[in-house]
């Protein structure tokens, strides 16, 4: 077996919420530059993706320099490296980022923001701006594994499934309006008048450190109050109500020192008349630096603004060093491979 041994440093930033609203006089393409070319990359997945001159030659695009690339998405500039014959960039498939347009509220309203309700295929432009002010990069970072700083033992994980089954409507008999209201979008109804398991579960989990986080959005559907209870391993985490069609996200913690190591979590509906739609769970939790035989794998460390060392087991790389992107930092780390003894 080998390990992936890298150096990393993190630094805490603030975080900034960017409000966008079309109705403001703003129509979205602020961003274009009408003397400029722009060539469509479709992203349905997130994960790191590489383009090549050869790719984009195959497509009618002669470049020899890339030096001048500017990458977009939703009207934002996006971070990429330029290789000797190639660009990398970490892309994010389509979620409700646009959607949020057509509810009064926005988000506030929307069922589910992590599925769009008309394509999970992210639109990436890429173009060329010899003038450009600004080229977003990613820049390499020296893999210095001199003095070294104890290794880092785990990190947190986000484990999520999106349940996108089936479009819920807000109706009221058999009327419906024609806009999009409040609680509608994609998301699962389960249905049931007993336990609904919450299709979740950890591997790798590091033992003795915080507790899990556990997140969900739901939204009720009828104009009845909704009476749910939410456990763990059979251990009740809360009861809640959900009014109508309101939406509601509930941020819960557990300790998994008391529980088995593979939790069961489970939804129960306490009333009769009562239904639900779920919309999104997610499980925060410690993870083992083993990345389960994949070949891409992201995961979150917490800043301290020092260098971090990591030594990283079970990644899948064909005796070739992989590549570590920090997304905050903007760096990229070569990392260096070792043989155990």
């Amino acid at each position: 077996m080998k390990r992936i041994l890298f150096l990393v440093a993190l630094v805490v930033l603030p975080q900034l919420m960017l409000l966008a609203q079309m109705p403001n006089g703003k129509f979205g393409n602020e961003w274009i530059g009408y003397d400029q070319t722009y060539y469509k990359i479709p992203v349905a997945q997130d994960g790191i993706y590489r383009v090549s001159l050869d790719v984009l030659a195959a497509q009618g695009l002669e470049i020899n320099d890339l030096s001048n690339a500017q990458l977009y998405c939703l009207g934002e500039q996006i971070p990429v490296y330029i290789g000797e014959n190639y660009i990398e960039f970490f892309g994010r498939k389509n979620r409700g980022e646009l959607d949020r347009f057509l509810y009064k509220n926005g988000e506030a309203d929307m069922l589910n923001p992590e599925y769009s309700m008309f394509t999970d295929t992210a639109a990436y432009y890429l173009t060329f701006n010899n003038e450009a002010q600004s080229l977003l990069r990613y820049e390499n970072k020296v893999n210095d594994l001199n003095n070294l700083p104890t290794k880092e033992e785990w990190f947190w994980q986000e484990l999520s499934t999106t349940l996108g089954g089936s479009f819920i409507a807000n109706t009221r008999g058999d009327v419906n309006q024609s806009i999009f209201e409040l609680g509608e979008g994609f998301g699962f109804e389960p249905g049931l008048k007993q336990a609904y398991q919450i299709p979740l579960q950890p591997t790798q989990r590091y033992p003795g450190v915080a507790a899990d986080s556990f997140q969900i959005r739901l939204a009720g559907i009828g104009s009845n109050p909704h009476f749910i209870q939410t456990s763990i391993n059979n251990n009740i985490l809360n009861d809640q109500t959900i009014q109508s069609f309101n939406n509601q996200m509930w941020d819960l913690q557990f300790n998994h020192e008391t529980n088995p190591s593979q939790p069961t979590i489970n939804l129960t509906l306490l009333d009769t008349l009562g239904r639900i739609a779920i919309a999104y769970a997610k499980l925060l939790y410690p993870h083992a630096f083993h990345f389960e035989n994949k070949n891409q794998f992201l995961f979150h460390l917490n800043g301290t603004g020092e260098a971090k060392y990591l030594e990283i087991e079970g990644f899948q790389h064909n005796n070739i060093a992989p590549i570590l992107y920090d997304l905050t930092a903007k760096q990229r780390v070569i990392t260096q491979l070792e043989r155990e003894k």
